[in-house]
């Protein structure tokens, strides 16, 4: 494996580490405060999100392809259909102390991440 390709792998890896470790926290508020993630159905969002990205992580880290594209696409399709939500109007995300609407960091990173996943595959 090439030094570009492993930076890029290193890249992909850490992103999806922190994606998890931040959907985590959130899923965590969740379990303390109710209400903090806008539910699909009868299960928070926040809660599919972690699930998502852990599964993401494993998938990139243990070579299962498949469970990295599903891990992956979940929360990219979530966030994107979220984001879109909240700047039309329809979708309440749960925000920053600053004020940045959660789902458009979640959007951010899997777009990273999808980036990266792409540049390696080339290198």
């Amino acid at each position: 494996m090439t030094t570009n390709k492993r930076l890029l792998k290193l890249g992909l890896n850490f992103l999806l580490g922190l994606a998890t470790f931040q959907s985590g926290m959130l899923s965590v508020d969740q379990l303390q405060n109710p209400g903090a993630c806008p539910s699909i159905g009868p299960v928070p969002a926040c809660y599919l999100v972690f699930g998502s990205f852990l599964a993401a992580l494993i998938g990139s880290l243990m070579r299962y392809h498949r469970a990295f594209y599903i891990g992956l696409g979940f929360p990219t399709l979530l966030a994107l259909y979220a984001s879109i939500g909240e700047l039309v109007g329809f979708v309440e995300c749960p925000k920053t102390d600053s004020g940045i609407p959660m789902c458009y960091i979640s959007l951010s990173l899997c777009v990273a991440c999808w980036i990266l996943w792409l540049a390696q595959r080339k290198s």
